[in-house]
């Protein structure tokens, strides 16, 4: 249906076969490489017409014209690979195969020879049934052998026409696994998985497991990570049934052929005999049907995982909902007070889609979530006529009977994050934590990104790391109401740098004008000092735009981000030119990971055709900037999901709590390094330097890669 006769996968062990009929029944063989779906009839007409007395034809896709020539053409014997018939139709023999057992002993291998506890499947489209079966046995299969597991999955998110041809896609999305962990990858899918064992190849270390045939002998670029192929003896079963049509005794209906896994090759003395003696009773269990794989029967087989009872566990759950509340940025109030250039979209709208996805992928282990309530608020509180937050954080958990909040307060009123957590006991993701609002917290408190605290360690840390503090004279300014200024004091104090300049000013964050008249005096203190480079923490806007007014020259350390991605109006690009900061991957390496494509981008597309979503490499400055909206809340509402479906169907504060500190080592999207533990409650460990570039991103800048990704896993 799709790909070449040579795709050294699929499409290859079915002609195989043809070509064992060649040489053992003295058959003329010939085949017919589809380039198009609707080519599908004349293809299977002009080899008919010329008098083939047997044709295979090869896919899923093929099944509906196959059927059709049967009944145009009587006297042809019909082989289908690959296709499934619900009644049996004359002259067709439809070859299938149990690609569920054949995916479970692929995973079984994986987990068991994994010493990451990670390992990943690249694979077609799971439009394609077997594509499927593959996918979920090879997840039932790692879970049985190890139950804490991580399996990064992910189908080419392409129609058939492409998702079995894209070697290049195969690769970058093997890559993203191996960097994200994996240390063993699973290529299921023709081509495209071809791409992925042999972008394994590549890493020292890693291993891989081939498909429908054993990739040892086509796919010889992989031998330095192929451990086995998870084969469906596709050559076999099309000889079989030819040979069978040949004898006028080929049988109408559904021939289910074998499968199996291929031989260890080179790392047959790897594969420990308790491990080979495992798999060899897992196959004959599946194949007797003494145990099930789990993939079409997990609703019905009392044998699959026996669900505990859905019950009214907390607060805000009920038997079959989880109910909670979302917070978002008022950017319609910060633009109009030229607080930030340009809104993140439709904020409500993001977060519906992404919901409505996850509810009709059947929710949470079964439970549908709820979202009773969006509210905006403003980061800088009530000043200027904004939403106060207190009053947001009194609507979200107080009045209405929700299990978690998503989102938190962002900015200067990032304290009143304790009021969901402490006063109204509410579990929070989002939000920015700190040593002290965590310990004003009584309910469950996590952060999607990195508590400040922990920021500070890791960037004073790689400054001095990359000797950006050797030989500096440093002006510490901070705002002791908005960042860890005194940490940063201590911690610089106890580093051989010089500090020439320490100060912490309490002014409102957002009120320019009382940020300006304090700034009057420490602009002077600033050059009194002779300090060549600038660190400031908190109110970091302010300190940027003072600094830049008075024309001080000075290198600029600013450990928070956010600084740069709104930079607001007061304060240009230009004057923030050379600034290094501390970051994670790029907002482009977010948008490109694979993940945030499969699982965030491509399924707000689909939801919503007639917007046009740009990254952010192709955003254009005045518009509104949808894809942060689309990567952090589908990176928080993936982040929840993970925690819930952990903590198990007995959902509350304890269960989650318990769930959310076993999460030792685990990815999201666009965030490959993450961990949270016992007294660790902020998920992100992925940091590297990074510089602000006034000219990159835009006319707004952006800031660009100043060292590697360092992955900060505790």
């Amino acid at each position: 249906d799709v790909g070449q006769v040579d795709d050294k996968s699929f499409n290859q062990a079915a002609w195989n076969g043809v070509l064992q009929a060649a040489e053992d029944l003295g058959a003329d063989v010939d085949y017919i490489e589809t380039q198009s779906s609707k080519d599908y009839a004349n293809n299977i007409g002009l080899f008919a017409d010329s008098g083939c007395d047997v044709i295979v034809t090869v896919g899923f896709a093929l099944a509906d014209a196959t059927t059709a020539a049967a009944a145009e053409y009587p006297d042809v014997d019909f082989v289908g690979v690959d296709q499934f018939y619900g009644e049996p139709v004359d002259g067709v023999a439809g070859l299938i195969f149990a690609e569920d057992q054949a995916g479970f002993l692929a995973g079984a291998l994986a987990a068991s020879i994994s010493k990451t506890g990670i390992v990943a499947e690249v694979l077609g489209t799971d439009l394609v049934p077997p594509v499927l079966a593959f996918g979920e046995g090879f997840v039932n299969g790692a879970k049985y052998v190890n139950s804490d597991i991580k399996v990064i999955k992910t189908y080419h998110p392409g129609g058939i026409d492409t998702a079995f041809t894209d070697p290049e896609w195969g690769a970058t999305t093997a890559r993203q696994a191996l960097e994200n962990g994996a240390d063993v990858v699973f290529g299921a899918g023709g081509k495209t998985g071809n791409g992925a064992i042999i972008e394994v190849a590549s890493e020292d270390g890693a291993y891989c497991i081939g498909v429908d045939l054993d990739q040892w002998e086509s796919v010889p670029e992989a031998h330095p990570c192929l451990v086995s192929s998870s084969m469906k003896m596709i050559g076999e079963g099309v000889f079989d049934l030819v040979s069978q049509a040949a004898a006028g005794t080929m049988p109408a209906g559904n021939y289910l052929g074998k499968v199996g896994l291929a031989p260890f090759h080179d790392f047959d003395s790897m594969v420990s005999d308790d491990i080979k003696s495992m798999l060899a009773t897992l196959k004959a269990d599946l194949e007797s049907g003494a145990m099930s794989p789990c993939v079409w029967d997990a609703d019905s087989n009392p044998d699959c995982a026996e669900p505990e009872p859905l019950t009214a566990s907390w607060r805000g759950v009920t038997e079959d909902a989880i109910h909670v509340g979302v917070s978002m940025l008022d950017f319609a109030f910060l633009v109009e007070t030229n607080l930030s250039p340009q809104g993140w979209g439709d904020q409500q709208l993001v977060w519906e889609t992404f919901v409505e996805k996850l509810n009709n992928d059947g929710g949470i282990l079964g439970r549908k979530l709820i979202v009773d309530s969006y509210k905006y608020y403003s980061p800088i509180g009530p000043i200027l006529g904004g939403i106060d937050p207190e009053a947001v954080c009194l609507e979200l958990a107080a009045d209405i009977e929700t299990f978690a909040i998503l989102g938190g307060f962002l900015g200067p009123v990032e304290d009143t994050n304790t009021c969901i957590t402490g006063t109204q006991n509410t579990v929070m993701v989002g939000g920015r934590q700190t040593a002290e609002r965590l310990a004003a917290s009584t309910a469950p408190w996590i952060e999607p990104g990195t508590m400040k605290e922990t920021k500070m360690k890791v960037f004073l840390s790689l400054l001095e790391q990359e000797g950006l503090l050797e030989g500096k004279n440093i002006a510490l300014v901070g705002n002791e109401d908005d960042g860890p200024y005194q940490l940063a004091s201590e911690l610089l104090g106890n580093m051989d740098a010089n500090v020439v300049l320490d100060v912490g000013v309490q002014v409102p964050v957002g009120d320019t004008a009382a940020e300006d008249a304090r700034w009057d005096v420490l602009v002077q203190n600033v050059l009194a000092s002779n300090a060549d480079v600038a660190v400031l923490v908190g109110g970091e806007r302010a300190g940027i735009r003072n600094l830049a007014n008075n024309d001080i020259d000075m290198d600029l350390y600013v450990m928070n981000s956010e600084t740069f991605t709104n930079l607001s109006e007061s304060v240009t690009p230009d004057m923030a030119e050379g600034a290094i900061s501390l970051t994670g991957l790029t907002e482009q390496e977010t948008w490109d990971d694979p993940l945030t494509q499969n699982n965030c981008v491509i399924p707000f597309k689909e939801a919503n055709p007639d917007l046009v979503i740009e990254g952010p490499d192709q955003f254009d400055e005045g518009e509104e900037e949808w894809y942060r909206s689309i990567m952090s809340y589908c990176r928080w509402l993936h982040l929840f999901s993970m925690i819930v479906e952990t903590a198990g169907p007995n959902l509350t504060h304890e269960t989650f709590l318990a769930a959310a500190e076993s999460m030792s080592d685990f990815v999201l999207p666009g965030q490959p390094y993450n961990s949270i533990s016992p007294g660790k409650y902020d998920a992100s460990d992925s940091f590297r330097l990074s510089v602000f570039d006034s000219s990159s991103g835009g006319d707004q800048g952006a800031l660009v890669p100043l060292t590697g990704i360092l992955d900060g896993t505790p």
